[in-house]
């Protein structure tokens, strides 16, 4: 009888951890990456930022102007850009007011992008 107990605890034992072991199957997701593109229009004095699916209009404060021509300046720009991106709200821009050298910015990228 003690044998028959003991039997069927270490039935129950090994049925539990059997239960408890999962084979690990990799999971292979495709990558997600999403690339921005920025353009300073010397015309307009605007930041043009396009990613793979829009194209949007940045404005460069009066700080910034004086640097956006050097590295660092750019740099700056695109870091405060990737900051605000997400957390501002966009309008639509009609085509008919847009300077032409922003409609042939995101024209380009369109192309560049399809």
């Amino acid at each position: 009888m003690k044998c028959l107990v003991s039997l069927v605890c270490l039935s129950l034992a090994l049925s539990g951890a059997l239960a408890m072991t999962t084979t690990h199957h990799p999971h292979h997701e495709s990558a997600e990456k999403e690339n921005f593109m920025f353009f300073y229009d010397g015309i307009t004095k605007m930041m043009i930022v396009h990613n793979s699916h829009s194209c949007y209009i940045w404005p460069v404060t009066a700080d910034e102007l004086s640097t956006v021509h050097t590295d660092d300046g750019m740099r700056q720009i695109e870091v405060r850009v990737f900051k605000e991106i997400d957390a501002v709200a966009y309008t639509v821009v009609p085509r008919t007011i847009l300077n032409p050298s922003i409609i042939r910015a995101c024209e380009n990228h369109n192309k560049d992008h399809p």
